[in-house]
C-alpha cells in the first residue's frame, strides 16, 4: 500500500504520458517535468497528458510512467526530490513570509486541485506547431497559410503574401484549413 494513498489514486485516474498503458502489474507514476519546450520527440513524453499543480504560484509539471508495482514507492521518492531541489530557489528566509516546505508537505494537506488554465496555451500552441509541421510535409504553403491565419490576416491579404489569383489563393486556404481540421479530428479521437 503506497505511503500516500490520496497521491497514488491521483496518479492512477490520469493518463499515461508516453502513450503506452500500464500492465496489470504496473502502476503510472509521477515524473517531474521542467524542461516543457523540450519536443515531444525528444522527450518521449505526451505533454496533453502533463498535469499542473501549483505551489505560491510556482508550476510543477507532471508527467505520469508506468512502472512497475514495487517501483513506484522509488519513483515517487525521486519525483519529490526532483521537485524538492526545482522548489529550493524559491524559498524565501524573509520573515512573515509563505515558505514552502517540501512537495510532500504540499500533497498532504491538498486535494491536488489542478491548475491547467497556463498550461492549456502552452498545449494548444504546441499542438498549432505539431499540426503545421505534418500539413506542410505534403502541403508546401500550409505553414505560412495556418500562420496568416492565426495572426487574423485577411483572405485578401493572404492571397498577396502568397502571390495568387483570387480563386487559387481560396483553394489553397480552404484546402489548407480542411487538411488541418481533418488532422487535428485524427489526432483527438
Amino acid at each position: 500500500m503506497p505511503i500516500n494513498v490520496n497521491f497514488f489514486n491521483y496518479c492512477q485516474a490520469q493518463s499515461s504520458s508516453t502513450g503506452v498503458e500500464p500492465l496489470e502489474c504496473e502502476v503510472l507514476a509521477p515524473m517531474f517535468v521542467q524542461g516543457y519546450y523540450m519536443s515531444s520527440s525528444y522527450s518521449g513524453l505526451i505533454r496533453g497528458t502533463f498535469r499542473q499543480c501549483r505551489i505560491m504560484g510556482i508550476p510543477i509539471l507532471t508527467a505520469f510512467v508506468p512502472v512497475a508495482e514495487e517501483v513506484y514507492e522509488q519513483m515517487v521518492k525521486w519525483y519529490n526530490s526532483s521537485v524538492n531541489d526545482y522548489l529550493k530557489d524559491f524559498r524565501k528566509p524573509k520573515k512573515n513570509t509563505l515558505e514552502v516546505t517540501s512537495w510532500e508537505a504540499f500533497t498532504e494537506k491538498q486535494d491536488l486541485a489542478i491548475a491547467d488554465e497556463a498550461i492549456e496555451l502552452y498545449l494548444v500552441m504546441d499542438q498549432f506547431e505539431f499540426l503545421k509541421d505534418k500539413i506542410a510535409e505534403t502541403n508546401f504553403d500550409a505553414r505560412v497559410i495556418l500562420d496568416m491565419l492565426f495572426e487574423g490576416y485577411e483572405n485578401k491579404e493572404i492571397f498577396e503574401i502568397l502571390g495568387v489569383k483570387k480563386s487559387a489563393g481560396y483553394k489553397k486556404v480552404n484546402k489548407t484549413q480542411q487538411e488541418g481540421l481533418d488532422l487535428y479530428k485524427e489526432l483527438n479521437k
